[in-house]
């Protein structure tokens, strides 16, 4: 019998570990896109932190240095097949991985402590079985995946590490370069002025050079960034920049127990502004989802996945603040918004059809009441004829006169009516 391993759930931070499903090694012979690993599982893995990292897919290829092994599981019942499945689309909606702590021994009996991975970039005829699978039998399918695993966690610090110190020598560099071509631009270059003869075609051309040696001269200190620099290098600069600032902001957020959370303004005009470049010069790729992307990736990194970050609701589509609240202070209703996946557009159909029917109900009773109170105002219609009575209240057009002989003779007065011709 093969070994099972337990998978558990930790759904958000300080949260108790719930189930998520029992698992066991493919079998030999089975299609699979993993190399086979001898390796064997411990009985129990908790699963506690998401990333986004490049080093989390499965199918990255620039980890030559890091030695990532891969192991094809199955589900070993109905009911974890039925959590699997759900987990494994949640993590292909969002784009992200699931990891967690993979304690191991040894050949020689000591303990390592590893790095366990569930990548959202599952291989595509694994998902489509996967579907077929359950669509057809929910009870006895069989959900497959790849996991991914590293036995110690420290290569892949000094591996990121190194990284990191790559990256920064290179935006040093790149940096260095348009401060030596800004001083280049902003050295003034020496003209010689040319001699034009007498008479007013002359005077004419002289003139002209003179304006052109005075323009030359001026520093277009508000255009040597966009000008000197690519667009695309422009993009990586105020990306980096960015990430800087926010970086900053949640360092200073960490140091500080007393504040319990901080919002960050993303906004794409900011962005371009503190870079000097012009928002007809923009570059492309520059938009609020990336933007958006390096706070949710800065909160994990410094926040070690213990933060939480919101984006609120906002009314321009251009800018927006991301409130990050520190472990244990996000309120309930933010981490109900977090956790919950996106609904299908099904259930979205259906809940824009009920609403659509309490606001027809909310029209019709509000109809109804403004026909009661009219009919109180008004008077109540005969049900029989249909008809309202009219000119219950005249205005009394008699005289005088006319009411003082009524009174005295007891006959009414009949006025004439005057006719309408």
């Amino acid at each position: 019998m093969a070994e099972e391993t337990e998978l558990l759930l930790i759904p958000a931070p300080g949260a108790p570990a719930e189930f998520l499903a029992t698992v066991v090694p493919m079998e030999t012979g089975e299609s699979t896109d993993a190399s086979s690993s001898t390796v064997q599982l411990p009985f129990e893995i908790q699963l506690d932190n998401y990333t986004r990292e490049t080093w989390s897919l499965l199918q990255q290829r620039n980890d030559n240095n890091i030695p990532w092994e891969k192991k094809a599981l199955t589900t070993a019942d109905a009911r974890s097949a039925k959590k699997l499945h759900g987990f494994l689309k949640y993590l292909k909606e969002r784009k992200k991985s699931s990891s967690a702590k993979l304690r191991l021994e040894g050949e020689d009996g000591r303990q390592s402590v590893g790095c366990f991975l569930i990548p959202y970039d599952q291989p595509d005829t694994m998902m489509e079985s996967n579907h077929r699978s359950y669509s057809k039998d929910p009870d006895n399918a069989k959900i497959q995946f790849v996991g991914k695993f590293l036995r110690d966690r420290s290569i892949l610090a000094n591996a990121l590490a190194q990284k990191q110190a790559s990256k920064q020598q290179q935006q040093q560099a790149r940096k260095s370069l348009a401060i030596k071509q800004q001083q280049h631009q902003q050295q003034p270059k020496t003209i010689s002025k040319p001699s034009f003869s007498g008479g007013l075609m002359g005077k004419l051309l002289g003139a002209q050079s003179r304006t052109g040696a005075a323009l030359a001269a001026v520093p277009k200190t508000s255009l040597i960034k966009t000008t000197n620099l690519t667009k695309e290098t422009a993009k990586d600069e105020a990306i980096s920049t960015f990430r800087n600032s926010v970086m900053d902001t949640l360092t200073a957020f960490q140091s500080n127990d007393s504040l319990p959370m901080v919002k960050i303004f993303v906004s794409i005009a900011q962005v371009l502004k503190e870079n000097g470049i012009d928002k007809m010069n923009a570059p492309e790729g520059l938009t609020m989802e990336i933007l958006r992307y390096i706070v949710y990736e800065a909160t994990e990194e410094i926040g070690e996945d213990k933060w939480i970050a919101y984006k609120e609701p906002s009314e321009f589509m251009d800018e927006c603040h991301i409130a990050v609240y520190k472990e244990g202070q996000a309120p309930a209703d933010v981490l109900e918004e977090v956790n919950k996946g996106e609904m299908p557009e099904e259930v979205k159909a259906q809940e824009r059809a009920m609403r659509a029917a309490a606001e027809r109900e909310a029209q019709r009773r509000e109809g109804k009441k403004d026909a009661k109170t009219l009919e109180n105002v008004v008077g109540k219609l005969a049900v029989d004829e249909g008809l309202a009575t009219l000119n219950t209240v005249k205005r009394d057009r008699r005289t005088i006169e006319e009411i003082q002989r009524e009174m005295e003779t007891g006959v009414v007065h009949q006025p004439n009516k005057r006719s309408r011709s």
